[in-house]
């Protein structure tokens, strides 16, 4: 079935915290405390240099505890909490692919097109074929069922 054509990409299912600065003498166990009414709370590491990493299963309750906790005094010093750079929002994406695609389409006309049928969390063109990410699976299905055959810039071009 076209369906099972979209494939699913798992990004990481840790989200990470970094918690700076850190109260001298903070032990693990007092940031795990803090840190676990967030709900989905998996570790926390305190690193050498004074700050620590806090990680979660779940993107929803870090970002919980992030909005809770960033800013506010723990043993008397403001903490600073934010995701890791790396982290992102999606746990699972579903792509579609474009083949036969004309060298004069451009990432932001894919996105314009595909941006109508949900929420694109990202496009990638390269010569000839694009990926393009949605978040949701009858977004993608959608999208993709409209895309096949379409006429871009003169190609006819395949999406699966």
């Amino acid at each position: 079935s076209p369906m099972a054509m979209l494939k699913k990409r798992r990004f990481p299912t840790i989200f990470t915290l970094k918690v700076s600065p850190l109260p001298k003498n903070t032990t693990e166990s007092s940031l795990q405390r803090l840190f676990q009414q967030y709900g989905d709370f998996t570790s926390v590491k305190i690193m050498p240099e004074g700050y620590a990493y806090v990680n979660y299963n779940s993107y929803h309750c870090a970002q919980k505890a992030c909005e809770a906790l960033n800013g506010r005094k723990f043993r008397g010093t403001v903490l600073h909490v934010k995701h890791k750079s790396s982290d992102r929002e999606p746990l699972v994406q579903y792509t579609v692919k474009i083949n036969n695609l004309s060298p004069h389409v451009t990432e932001s006309e894919l996105r314009d097109i595909c941006e109508g049928f949900g929420t694109v969390s990202s496009v990638k063109v390269n010569p000839g074929y694009a990926y393009i990410n949605f978040l949701d699976n009858e977004e993608a299905q959608n999208a993709t069922d409209y895309l096949n055959g379409l006429d871009l810039w003169g190609s006819k071009i395949k999406a699966k």
